[in-house]
């Protein structure tokens, strides 16, 4: 089955697909054998937070209702939140956190895992940590772009009239050569604009009151192969990094990708080979002289969506 699904994501299948209301992730979570499968789904930008609207649950609340130890170790590994509820229904479960409804149906070994999982974001166990009513479900790519479009044209014509026009496949496949086998996630934001011109940056990072520049996928390119010859040429073998949890710890990264530049050296590159508890697709900032590599987005889909709701508040 794993191969498979590999070779599908692989080949541009959307692992954030809800065909009919059907989570992906949930309709892997009363599958025993399909831990592996969950593992990838997760790694290529699944959301294991997502309400299956067919159930009204999300994958971690159907593989408690199914027993299913396996899934629920790799949800909770993948960040699923076990405070969160179940949507009011006539359900049993209804309104209960996963704990709760675990206890109710008196799975101790489920209890068990429940209880010594951390929140996502912090250090504490689900029992000791406040529950939450909801999750927040990230719009699509395209729900995004249109959204902040019709509000750049209202309000920052010139912002948008800085923003090329979409990227053809020929384009894309410019991306190619850096060997790293880019994401449906990353062809979506250059397909509806492919970069934008100097005169504007699209792409705030406001913890860092920095801006950065969408760049063409000829400018990326370009980018990776300057810090890539920088790598082998040996320069940044003495220059010591202070990364995030989940990024590799080093200055620089051969599947590091820049999709957008502060002009200055700096970039926003997407994480294709993430450290262990990284998650591929991840967004971070590659600084020409400061060794630090956070992670700023949890996905290219995450960053445009903080982007639209940035130029929004404006």
């Amino acid at each position: 089955m794993l191969p498979v699904v590999k070779f599908l994501l692989d080949q541009g299948c959307d692992p954030l697909l809800t065909p009919s209301g059907r989570n992906l992730l949930s309709s892997a979570a009363w599958n025993k054998y399909a831990r592996g499968v969950i593992t990838e789904l997760i790694s290529r930008g699944a959301d294991p937070n997502a309400v299956d609207s067919r159930i009204g649950a999300t994958p971690l609340m159907r593989a408690i209702d199914d027993g299913n130890a396996r899934a629920i170790e790799e949800f909770l590994a993948g960040g699923a939140d076990p405070n969160l509820r179940w949507p009011k229904s006539n359900l049993d479960c209804s309104e209960m956190t996963a704990v709760e409804y675990a206890t109710k149906e008196k799975k101790k070994k489920i209890i068990e895992l429940l209880e010594s999982a951390p929140t996502p974001g912090t250090s504490k166990p689900a029992k000791a940590a406040k529950p939450t009513s909801t999750s927040k479900r990230l719009p699509t790519m395209a729900a995004s772009w249109k959204r902040l479009s019709k509000h750049l044209e209202e309000s920052h014509p010139d912002m948008l009239e800085s923003l090329n026009g979409g990227a053809t496949e020929a384009q894309l496949r410019e991306l190619s050569h850096t060997d790293i086998r880019v994401t449906k996630e990353v062809k979506d934001l250059l397909s509806q604009h492919n970069g934008q011109s100097d005169s504007a940056c699209l792409i705030r990072l406001e913890s860092k009151d920095e801006q950065f520049r969408l760049l063409t996928t000829s400018e990326s390119l370009a980018e990776w192969k300057i810090w890539q010859e920088l790598n082998e040429d040996g320069d940044f073998e003495d220059l010591e990094a202070t990364v995030d949890a989940g990024v590799r710890d080093c200055w620089w990264y051969a599947k590091w990708l820049p999709i957008a530049s502060n002009g200055g050296g700096d970039c926003v590159c997407v994480d294709f080979s993430p450290a262990k508890g990284g998650k591929q697709g991840q967004v971070i900032t590659v600084w020409h002289e400061e060794g630090e590599r956070n992670i700023v987005f949890a996905s290219v889909r995450e960053m445009l969506a903080e982007v639209t709701e940035y130029w929004c508040g404006q």
